[in-house]
């Protein structure tokens, strides 16, 4: 076994970051996994609506000036939705609407997304 630091994204990194990284990482999915197939919804048509307005304001960056770093009005329609579906059913919208974007748009890389 080779003392190295890793290759590739963690390149760098302390193993306690990475054992804390994992945790987390770990900790999301397995919520997820647990809490989202049990929903019930009366509608999924205004869910899909809703999800509809999160993938614009995903898709509609505000870069910050003088950074090189941006961001989305997501998070007011994550609260709303909040006070509207509930916390498991905003929590959905709010993951579905930005694993897509982030994956499938802007195109970071896996660890990033399941990270955030």
């Amino acid at each position: 076994m080779s003392d190295a630091p890793p290759k590739g994204p963690f390149e760098g990194t302390s193993l306690a970051f990475r054992i804390y990284y994992a945790g987390i990482v770990f900790a999301g999915v397995w919520l997820a996994v647990r809490t989202f197939p049990g929903v019930q919804v009366e509608s999924w048509a205004p869910i899909l609506w809703w999800l509809t307005f999160a993938f614009a304001a995903e898709l509609s960056p505000i870069p910050l000036p003088g950074l090189n770093a941006y961001i989305t009005v997501s998070s007011a329609l994550d609260y709303a939705a909040i006070v509207v579906f509930g916390p498991v059913v905003a929590a959905m919208l709010s993951t579905i609407s930005t694993v897509a974007t982030s994956l499938f748009v802007r195109r970071l890389s896996p660890h990033k997304v399941l990270f955030n």
